[in-house]
Order: structure tokens, then sequence, then C-alpha cells
């Protein structure tokens, strides 16, 4: 799997849920029902990380170079209770989103202290699917799709009508398209909790 693509994946921690629900669905969505789904989503994702979306179409080792500086820093902090697929790659994310090292050790702390605690089920669960997914050599979606957290409750209202799942064309990273209109979502949080979705979005 290309660096790229992964680097996305690892806005599965609680971040994917906000960026998914309030940049791609709208602030119209966010604004018009209290007890929609995003604003569901969002308190709960909020208090485990934030960080801003990734800039789409920046070369990877552009970015590395840039903030090799910050990197290095991190990487000697934080070497010794990350796991070995907490590459440089993986501390990138860290540069782009926070104003300093202090900032971005102690964010970094936060997401780990989510992966090995709370949602240690779902990133597990997000690795077997994706290398499911992945088996082929190409990107089978319905695999990870199907292996979602009460998947079968959410995709009465969430599926291929509402969000399609692009490959680039090199093949390096996926886009998300979000029918927001399309989307019961009185229905959907009819049908799970907010919990649910949020774990569902995680996920995803």
């Amino acid at each position: 799997m290309c660096k790229c693509y992964l680097m996305l994946m690892a806005l599965a921690a609680p971040v994917r849920c906000a960026l998914l629900m309030h940049q791609a669905a709208g602030p119209a969505l966010v604004h018009r029902r209290p007890a929609s789904m995003a604003t569901a989503c969002l308190p709960r994702v909020g208090r485990a990380v934030s960080m801003k979306a990734l800039p789409l179409g920046a070369p990877i080792e552009q970015l590395l170079e840039e903030h090799a500086g910050f990197i290095a820093q991190l990487d000697e902090r934080t070497a010794s209770i990350r796991d070995p697929e907490h590459d440089k790659l993986w501390l990138l994310r860290f540069a782009l989103d926070l104003p300093d090292v202090d900032a971005a050790e102690k964010s970094l702390k936060q997401v780990l202290e989510w992966r090995r605690g709370a949602g240690s089920e779902i990133v597990k669960a997000a690795g077997a699917a994706i290398d499911a997914a992945t088996a082929s050599g190409g990107w089978d979606n319905e695999a990870v799709v199907s292996a979602a957290p009460s998947a079968s409750a959410i995709r009465r209202f969430i599926g291929p009508a509402q969000i399609q799942t692009i490959p680039s064309t090199a093949g390096s990273f996926l886009c998300y398209v979000v029918r927001a209109a399309a989307i019961d979502d009185d229905a959907l949080m009819g049908a799970v909790s907010s919990d649910e979705l949020v774990d569902f979005f995680i996920y995803a």
C-alpha cells in the first residue's frame, strides 16, 4: 500500500468523523438539526484528538523534508512509547497540524492512549479490513464497510447512493464524495446511538 494512502488512513482516529460530517457534509447539516448525526459526532471526536485536513496533493517526500527538524525532535521525545509502525510518516501528521513540538508530543500521547485503550478494537478491526481490502492488489471497499461497527444498521442510510469512494488515477489515495442531502440523518439517528455512529466513522 502506498504511503500517501496510509497517511490518509491515519485519520481513522477520531478526527475522521469530524472531517466527513463537518467539512464534507457542510455547515448546513451541522446547524440545521441539533440532534443530527453531525452534532452527535463532534463532541466525542473533539475530546480524543483534533487534526486539520492534510494538504492533499502535496508530495509526501516534500512534506517530510520541510518538517524534518520538527519530526526529528518528536521522534526523539517519543521513541520509547511508539510502536514500530509509527514511523516518520506517522509523525508527519502531528507536524502538519500542531504549532510546536510540545503540543505535538501531548497530542501524540493522547492518540496512542486512545489507540491502545478505548479505540483498540476499532484499530484492530480497521487494520484487518485494510488487509482484506488490498489483498487482490487493488481496493475492495466492501471488505472494509461490511466489517464496520454497526454496519448492518447504518448501511441502510449510508451506502453507495450517499457516499462514493473513488481511487485517484495513480491509486495513491482515496477520495470520498459525500451527498449529504441524500442521507436521512433523522432516521439514521433514530436507528443507532451517537456513540455507535461515531465508532462507525472512526473505523471507516
